[in-house]
């Protein structure tokens, strides 16, 4: 294990000790910030809905689901980032960790460039395809451009929170999406009603909270960890490769999900603007009452990739094994429970 100037001990600290503790453990403090996010975000439509104007609602659930893809392909990146910097950490190779993780952080900040720029440009058609008309689509696209910037710095955030999980500093990689949450939390009643910004403060608020998670994160691999090189175009090329050839196949994967919200918000939009806001609500329900399901996808990768990084493969092998014990009984009880009180809803 290696030891930085600063005292932060890092290293392969997954490749002893209980796998299913881990397992537990790296998904419970995901959980806790992704959670927090998906309630925050849920208050966010709430908030909105105070204005007592259902195309705005209904902007949001048109606009929601290309954000979702945004997120989508930050989250591929982040993913292969986590993945090939916990193998390296693995093989102790951290200054080959370090060199993976700083192209990683390049590479989803240029992406996360150009998708804003894409969404921002090409928002009014993107929203006609969703079946968004009138006051609901110049709600929806004056959201996404005043978002836009946020996409940028939400790639940097979460590719830094998947950083420090591979690492082994799953505390520090929640404080990444917490402040998220508490930040949104705090400015979305003070942009929305106080500044009186409406939708457009809803959407700042989100600008500023990834802003301060981005920060947080960025501090965190920096300062504590000393984990950030100064980038390099030859250390970028050399690590284009490998890290697409993990990230496409993640950010496909992950597109599925908004795609399928996609093709479903097109056809809500039949029906209206009441139909879109309505689905726009269940959108944010299910992932606060399966957000550990969420947290347990990236909490596994950085303890496989160190485990596979070592030759441990009987280590990866279990950590499957438990994640799909702990996936399928947190399933069963949170059904068990969302049916029992169903009829109280």
């Amino acid at each position: 294990m290696s030891v930085v100037s600063n005292g932060s001990s890092i290293g392969a600290r997954f490749i002893t000790g209980s796998t299913m503790r881990h397992v537990v453990v790296m998904t419970a403090t995901s959980a806790v910030g992704l959670m927090a996010m998906f309630l925050v975000d849920l208050a966010d439509l709430w908030f909105l809905t105070l204005l007592n104007q259902i195309e705005i609602t209904a902007a949001i659930g048109f606009a929601g689901t290309i954000v979702f893809s945004n997120l989508s392909v930050g989250l591929g990146l982040a993913i292969a980032a986590g993945a090939l910097v916990a193998q390296a950490m693995g093989r102790g190779e951290e200054n080959q960790a370090r060199e993976t993780a700083s192209a990683a952080l390049c590479l989803s900040l240029i992406t996360g460039l150009i998708v804003a720029i894409a969404i921002a440009v090409f928002a009014r058609p993107m929203l006609s395809l969703l079946g968004a008309s009138g006051e609901a689509l110049e709600l929806a696209r004056y959201y996404l451009v005043v978002i836009a910037p946020g996409f940028l710095l939400l790639a940097g955030a979460i590719t830094v929170s998947f950083v420090l999980r591979a690492i082994g500093d799953p505390r520090r990689a929640m404080y990444v999406t917490l402040v998220t949450a508490i930040t949104n939390a705090v400015l979305d009643p003070i942009f929305i009603f106080w500044m009186d910004l409406g939708i457009a403060g809803a959407a700042l608020a989100t600008v500023f909270a990834n802003l301060a998670s981005f920060a947080v994160g960025l501090h965190a691999l920096h300062r504590h960890h000393q984990f950030v090189v100064r980038p390099r175009v030859s250390s970028i090329r050399a690590n284009l490769r490998p890290i697409m050839r993990i990230a496409l196949p993640a950010i496909a994967t992950q597109l599925a999900t908004p795609f399928a919200i996609a093709y479903m918000t097109r056809i809500t939009a039949t029906f209206g603007n009441d139909a879109v806001a309505a689905v726009a609500a269940i959108n944010r329900l299910v992932p606060v009452a399966f957000g550990v399901i969420f947290s347990l996808s990236g909490a596994v990768g950085p303890i496989i990739g160190q485990n596979y990084g070592a030759g441990k493969i009987d280590r990866v092998s279990q950590t499957l094994k438990d994640a799909m014990v702990f996936s399928t009984l947190y399933t069963v009880v949170v059904s068990v429970v969302l049916l029992s009180v169903a009829g109280y809803m």
